[in-house]
């Protein structure tokens, strides 16, 4: 089994939290092996933490990585944008992802921002999870489905089955009998109830310290704050209007600090042991002493008085609107809260879940979130040749941001810095510029010994950056390459020829260009240069375009596409390919060969096999000439919002890559991490 659900909520207030501790609950005891993130803290007011994490410690044996804080996603979505937030959010969630199946905890909606909703429909796609919507029938069951319908709509309108199930919760007695139509309703919708918890007050009872808690109030005497709130009410009538309501337990009295006949009151129902749940004074005011004496036998009981500045109406309603997450020390609160959603399951939707498992996309966010993860364990070099542009230079500040890679800038140090100036970039350190006038005499002399020329032909030569940049990479003083162009008779192809030479085994070269889109991933293979390949030599390209498909945790299916309008010979070619590669690699996943019109016509999606790599299941496209494959890239980026990264050159000693031809900041740094995370593997 291999799942990973996103649990949403469908408006602004419900239970996220309890659904996915019902959740994990409930796979648990059907014997899943189940684990448990939030991708990013819920933004809470007053500065209130996010504290699921800590609640699923408490109660469960998972030990959830914490989630990246409000502020630190902000910043990466308002410097480097949405796919880069969520793919540092996933990289932090990554010892996770190896269970058979994870609930990930989305974002609760804030007002006035539609950035939660953007956030929770993007990971859904980033992650390829499936969605669980939470809807409350807490002012009624009639509205629930239309509310639910529009919910599901973003995440079902890129993908129809996304949504696998709806969860209500807080159903009211008065309500029960119209959950079956409210149930069909929704299948009429492809929507399935999957869960119904009938409203339970016991289980949002908060404790008189979680209101200390959240509202910063004043402790004038702490008493029993373990106390749980039953009700709440404001004590602004005369007495004979609130005696008999503040003498009941559990009451949470509200009144203003002038007010001491309903503290004594309070007071004098705590010493018969009725037990309050405790008394806020407002207004800022606080009874004289002798009342305070008076009401000493009760403080001791255990009855806690509270204070705060705020008038009575503003009070009230802080209390009333106050967060009703579990808090991290509530143990006793979040297991009942865990066993009553567990058991709301249904438990013939809990079997579909592992029966009928979906084979996983592998996306850009999952492709960029696990390059994260390999280039973190290093620290990899990379030479960028000159003359450098602005988008090699945030690149470059990106990737050092991450952690992920230090970028050498080989070239003009004047030229870099005129750049950096112009657009008000801080200048790369020192350590990260390799001034051509100036080569290093070991660089020097590897490249006079490699060509058997003079020491000054060899630094007139080291003069292009390019040269200089593919000396280190030979010499091992960087791991990676990316500059110029690649095509037949290049100086990129020529240099690599000269100083890097093939993979031992390796016969012929191909290149790999990744188009990566927020659902799906598409590589198009082929040989590296020349329109005239043999069946090798294509076979060969498509090995090596797979291979290293799956050093990235890619599970590739090879699909073969022939040229021309349905030429017979070109088919049988791709045909023959095709038979070839199921002899040579039977471990791979090799589809039946397409025409290139077909695949104009009907574009394909990710690979189809269920289980794969850790980043999913993608295709990779093989091509007989660099033509047609360049056709149809354009074509495809016509019908998706994706980046091309590469093409990258397999089959070399050691890993280069071209700069991409179209696109900016974002298609560079992907360029520069594929290509450095694939060094073990050139």
């Amino acid at each position: 089994m291999q799942r990973r659900i996103l649990v949403v909520p469908a408006g602004h207030r419900e239970p996220v939290t309890p659904v996915c501790l019902g959740l994990v609950q409930a796979l648990s005891e059907t014997r899943v092996n189940v684990a448990y993130a939030k991708p990013i803290a819920q933004e809470f007011s007053k500065g209130n933490e996010d504290q699921s994490v800590e609640v699923f410690r408490l109660v469960t044996r998972l030990r959830p990585p914490q989630p990246v804080t409000s502020d630190t996603a902000m910043r990466n979505y308002a410097m480097y944008g949405s796919d880069t937030m969520l793919s540092s959010a996933l990289f932090e969630m990554r010892d996770v992802l190896a269970h058979e199946a994870v609930v990930f905890e989305g974002l609760s909606p804030i007002r006035g921002t539609s950035l939660t909703n953007q956030f929770n429909e993007e990971f859904a796609v980033g992650v390829d999870a499936d969605v669980l919507l939470v809807a409350t029938a807490a002012e009624g069951l009639a509205e629930v489905v239309d509310h639910v319908a529009m919910a599901a709509r973003p995440f079902t309108d890129r993908r129809p089955g996304r949504v696998i199930g709806v969860v209500i919760v807080g159903i009211q007695d008065d309500d029960k009998g119209l959950l079956g139509d409210v149930q069909r309703d929704l299948e009429a919708r492809n929507l399935q109830v999957v869960a119904a918890v009938p409203h339970s007050p016991q289980l949002e009872r908060l404790r008189v310290r979680d209101i200390v808690h959240q509202l910063r109030l004043t402790v004038v005497s702490e008493g029993d704050m373990d106390r749980r709130v039953e009700h709440t009410m404001i004590a602004a009538q005369g007495m004979p209007g609130v005696v008999d309501r503040t003498a009941e337990a559990g009451r949470f009295v509200i009144t203003p600090g002038d007010r001491p006949d309903v503290l004594m009151t309070a007071a004098l129902a705590e010493i018969k042991g009725v037990r309050p749940a405790g008394v806020l004074l407002t207004s800022g005011l606080l009874p004289s002493e002798n009342v305070m004496s008076l009401c000493a036998p009760a403080l001791e009981a255990g009855m806690p008085l509270l204070a705060t500045d705020d008038f009575t109406y503003e009070a009230a309603s802080a209390v009333n609107g106050i967060q009703m997450q579990i808090p991290a020390d509530d143990e006793e609160r979040a297991q009942m809260t865990k066993q009553t959603y567990a058991e709301a399951f249904s438990t013939e939707w809990l079997r579909g879940l592992q029966e009928n498992e979906q084979p996983r996309r592998a996306t850009y966010i999952q492709l960029r979130a696990s390059v994260m993860e390999r280039l973190g364990t290093k620290r990899y070099a990379t030479a960028l040749p000159g003359p450098v542009t602005v988008d090699m230079l945030r690149s470059a500040r990106a990737l050092l941001d991450f952690g992920m890679a230090t970028c050498l800038f080989v070239g003009s140090t004047e030229q870099i810095g005129e750049v950096a100036a112009l657009h008000h970039i801080p200048m790369p350190d020192a350590a990260q510029i390799i001034d051509v006038a100036s080569p290093a005499p070991e660089v020097v002399r590897y490249l006079a010994a490699k060509r058997g020329v003079e020491e000054q032909v060899a630094v007139r030569d080291l003069a292009d950056p390019l040269t200089y940049s593919m000396v280190l990479l030979a010499m091992e003083e960087v791991q990676s390459v990316v500059g110029d162009r690649i095509d037949t008779g290049s100086d990129l192809v020529r240099l690599a020829d000269e100083l890097i030479g093939l993979s031992p085994g390796v016969t012929s070269v191909g290149t790999s260009t990744y188009l990566l889109d927020k659902e799906s991933i598409q590589i198009y293979a082929g040989p590296a240069y020349g329109e005239n390949a043999t069946v090798e030599q294509i076979v060969i390209s498509a090995e090596l375009a797979a291979d290293r498909a799956i050093s990235l945790g890619i599970y590739p299916t090879v699909t073969f596409v022939s040229e021309g309008d349905c030429s017979a010979g070109t088919l049988e070619l791709m045909t023959q390919c095709r038979d070839l590669l199921v002899t040579r690699r039977p471990d791979l996943a090799v589809a039946e060969p397409i025409q290139l019109k077909e695949f104009f016509d009907r574009p394909l999606e990710g690979g189809v096999r269920s289980g794969g790599g850790s980043v999913g299941n993608a295709s990779v496209l093989v091509f007989h000439s660099t033509q047609a494959r360049e056709q149809a890239l354009r074509e495809a980026q016509r019908h998706v919002e994706g980046s091309r990264v590469g093409p990258l050159l397999n089959g070399y000693a050691k890993p280069f890559a071209g700069l991409p031809q179209r696109g900016g900041g974002p298609e560079i740094t992907d360029t520069i991490g594929l290509t450095a995370v694939l060094t073990d593997r050139a």
